[in-house]
């Protein structure tokens, strides 16, 4: 994961281009960091120091990582395991893979399940116009447009489905709960591949067509990302570095395109006497010599002191610091690219999600970490049942001399022995045990303390309870499931908010390298506003229903429509009742009264279903008033005749009468003198 080849810098701009809106400062190249000898020598004295020091102290995290790598993966400790005999069972109870996959599973569904990912609101208080240029290939004849909600929020849709965004999702819903963070990069690329076709005389030729050019995210491995000791946040980080490993054809690539020299490229290739050095260690330790093997560097961003050029006086000056970016090989000692930050905002571009916070630790927890024990509990009490099994069933057979067996012969159902005296003194069986049901109750009380510590129930598995079975209603169960979500709501809030982090980041590097917008679909155009998109732009990532399953959601379903029918139908009747003028002012009153409670009633009831604009679902008697007076007040404006419905004594509400004078009023009489309502 290298730094892009030319990344845009606000510090040297060069030549504009021309957008919609004007010509535009948009190809800035990166400003390298430039420094005498002596400079040089001390920041590298200070980068390989402080570098050393987090590599050593992140080694003990590396050996925990591959702890939990290989508690996922379900490894024994030993590959042949001899105790209490040659062979024992060596059988390991993957309750971690179980927790981490059903959690993993769980985050995907959240997020990749929702119908549009990402919700999006232009905060801008006046309309941001896009001045958007023709295009004859997209079918654009150009013009302005407004940037309103619908296009940031298919735009954000685009961008994860065509930048690769939902797989790197993927793969930072498995870092989470296995490492308890991931790590996720932002790069600009300018991509390229390579399409066959045939020339005028029939030759195959090579072309290189444009492909995606835009954002993309990667996802480090949490192994490969190191970061000072003794901070407890993340954002208080001075620096943080990432070991980047290239094949030797990848670093001439890079030298091809100007991100590094050749004669710095040339100082990392191992001497004669390294490589003997090298291959007698891992001889040494049985390790296989790759022929090829990568080479390592580290990209540090960060925070460093600047020193002062040559002939400069430092007295009782302040030291400068600066946003950098460098290119480190810690084994050669050497710079293979120093340039200061190129981003907007100095943005460092690198953003950590977690998956449980911890308070006062800057890294997080995941549920690998928290199930490891009950995991190696399990494991050793199924190992002994099944070892309590074998030495209960497979007994020793006891032989006396006079059995005519040698000492190595085997003996099997259906074998003819001979013996001098009595076949039951002369061949005995001995059991070493009895089978034990204590054991396994261990093992179910290690799944159960690992249910309560990780949150992983046998319903997120889509599993009865063991203990209720099927006697569970669908009401209980999912009132029981969702209150086993909120354990996982404190870990998809923190994530929600890294995500959104990523998301501002994209639309910054968006502001820097394309300030004129661009087509993203065919006929559609984007530009963003200048600025903090944090100002302007209001980005909340959508988090899927936690219902259980689709059967439920349809009787959720039919439930609510019940009731608002019911409530459709009785309010209904009161608007027939109140329009009525032979029904007395006091009995209108009481139904208007009764029918706003019962609005508010069942307004509280469909929120809890999360629908939207409930107003309109759920009208009131007292809006339903108003509409009707607005448009009786406009008919009569318009020299009509209103007329509203009035019902026979004793019957149904009929159109046999009409009120004249005006709008009817809810709690007054109308105007003209006639009756109430």
């Amino acid at each position: 994961m290298a730094f892009p080849a030319a990344p845009p810098t606000p510090f040297a701009p060069a030549a504009g281009l021309a957008g919609p809106a004007g010509p535009v400062a948009n190809v800035l190249q990166p400003q390298p960091l430039e420094l005498d000898e002596q400079g040089e020598a001390e920041l590298r004295e200070v980068v390989h120091r402080e570098l050393q020091a987090a590599v050593e102290a992140h080694a003990q995290r590396q050996k925990f990582l591959a702890r939990l790598l290989k508690a996922y993966k379900a490894l024994p400790e030993y590959e042949v395991k001899n105790f209490p005999w040659p062979n024992a069972s060596n059988i390991v109870v993957p309750i971690v893979a179980i927790s981490v996959d059903t959690v993993a599973a769980r985050l995907q569904r959240a997020v990749l399940g929702a119908k549009d990912p990402v919700e999006a609101h232009v905060q801008t208080k006046t309309p941001y116009i896009i001045q958007v240029p023709p295009a004859p290939e997209e079918g654009v004849q150009g013009g302005a447009q407004e940037l309103d909600d619908k296009l940031l929020r298919d735009w954000c849709a685009w961008f994860l489905r065509e930048s690769g965004g939902r797989d790197r999702l993927r793969t930072v819903f498995a870092d989470m709960p296995l490492y308890g963070d991931a790590f996720a990069s932002l790069n600009w690329v300018e991509e390229e591949r390579v399409y066959h076709a045939y020339d005028d005389t029939g030759a195959v030729v090579e072309l290189k067509v444009p492909a995606y050019t835009g954002v993309r995210w990667s996802v480090a491995a949490p192994s490969d990302v190191f970061w000072p000791t003794g901070y407890d946040e993340w954002q208080q980080l001075p620096w943080f570095a990432l070991r980047l490993r290239y094949s030797l054809p990848e670093l001439m690539d890079l030298v091809e395109k100007g991100v590094f020299q050749r004669e710095d490229v040339d100082q990392l290739k191992p001497s004669m006497r390294e490589d003997a050095r090298r291959l007698t260690s891992k001889r040494s330790e049985h390790v296989t010599d790759m022929p090829q093997e990568p080479y390592t560097l580290y990209e540090i961003r960060g925070r460093f002191e600047i020193p002062p050029a040559e002939g400069q006086t430092t007295d009782g000056a302040v030291p400068v610091f600066e946003e950098v970016v460098l290119t480190y090989s810690l084994d050669k000692n050497i710079f293979l690219r120093k340039i200061y930050n190129p981003y907007f905002g100095k943005a460092r571009h690198f953003v950590k999600v977690p998956y449980l916070v911890q308070p006062h630790e800057l890294v997080g927890m995941g549920v690998a970490e928290m199930s490891i024990p009950f995991q190696e509990e399990a494991t050793t009490s199924h190992n002994q049942v099944i070892d309590a099994a074998t030495a209960a069933n497979a007994g020793i057979t006891v032989l006396s001399s006079n059995v005519q067996i040698g000492p190595n012969e085997e003996i099997y159902p259906g074998k003819t022995v001979v013996t001098d005296g009595s076949a039951k003194d002369d061949i005995n069986i001995v059991h070493l045990s009895e089978p034990s049901q204590v054991l396994g109750a261990v093992e179910e009380k290690a799944f159960f303390m690992n249910e309560k510590r990780t949150g992983v129930s046998v319903y997120n598995l889509g599993m009865e309870s063991p203990t209720v079975g099927s006697r569970a209603t669908a009401t209980g169960t999912t009132a029981l499931i969702n209150e086993g979500n909120q354990r996982f709501w404190v870990s998809i809030d923190d994530m929600r908010s890294a995500i959104e982090e990523l998301l501002y980041l994209t639309i910054q590097l968006e502001q820097q390298m394309r300030p004129e917008g661009f087509f993203f679909e065919r006929g559609r155009y984007i530009q963003f506003p200048p600025g903090d998109p944090r100002q302007s732009i209001a980005l909340r990532l959508n988090v899927s229903s936690e219902s259980v399953n689709r059967d439920i959601e349809v009787q959720q379903m039919q439930l609510l429509m019940q009731v608002v029918n019911d409530y459709y139908m009785r309010l209904n009747q009161a608007m027939m009742l109140i329009a009525n003028p032979q029904f007395p002012p006091q009995a209108k009153l009481m139904a208007a009264q009764t029918m706003e409670a019962s609005s508010r009633l069942v307004k509280k009831f469909v929120e809890r279903f999360d629908v939207e604009d409930l107003d309109a679902v759920v009208p009131s008697v007292v809006q339903t008033l108003q509409m009707m007076s607005q448009m009786m007040s406009m008919a009569g404006g318009q020299g009509g005749q209103p007329t509203v419905a009035a019902a026979p004594t004793g019957g149904p509400a009929a159109p046999t009468q009409g009120i004249r004078g005006g709008p009817p009023q809810a709690f007054g009489p109308p105007q003209g003198g006639g009756r109430p309502f």
